[in-house]
């Protein structure tokens, strides 16, 4: 009977622990993506409709399960992609897949944006292109033991609030 109602007890420990941390990510996660939705190059926001990704939204959005990472931050614009970062702290297992995974999405904006031209006059063509270019020129760093990915204008900006808040 001790076993059980310490078993039990441990298990309730464990429980409520896990969903403190996963409340306390999604809550840094949450702040990370206010600053950075802040951004303003002049007068005009850098980022436009940020998202900012759950345990949930990582796997439907870029394919990411979260048994695959110990820690994330990622937000990615809803609209016309016009910018993304991803700061992933990925579990020794599972680099590689990590890695092709983002390639893939990183891909996929590619495909999107590319398609999207049809649709468009030569200024929004033009426009286009821009992002195309700043998604294969996405800058790429390891820090702290995350991988950081980050396509925008303002990438020095944003890189300075994801290594502010992996310390």
């Amino acid at each position: 009977m001790k076993k059980k109602v310490l078993l039990i007890t441990l298990a309730s420990i464990l429980l409520f622990n896990t969903g403190c941390s996963n409340e306390k990510q999604l809550k840094k996660n949450e702040d990370t993506n206010k600053e950075i939705s802040t951004l303003k190059k002049g007068d005009q926001e850098v980022f436009n409709n940020m998202m900012v990704l759950d345990d949930n939204t990582i796997e439907t959005e870029i394919g990411l399960r979260k048994d695959y990472l110990d820690n994330y931050m990622i937000g990615v614009t809803t609209q016309s992609r016009t910018g993304m970062y991803i700061a992933v702290k990925v579990k020794k297992d599972y680099k590689e897949k990590v890695e092709k995974l983002i390639n893939n999405y990183l891909a996929s904006i590619d495909v999107y944006l590319e398609d999207s031209k049809a649709y468009l006059d030569d200024a929004g063509k033009a426009e286009v292109d821009v992002r195309k270019k700043m998604y294969k020129e996405i800058y790429k760093e390891e820090y702290k033991g995350y991988n950081i990915y980050i396509a925008s204008t303002e990438k020095d900006a944003i890189l300075k609030i994801l290594k502010d808040r992996i310390k």
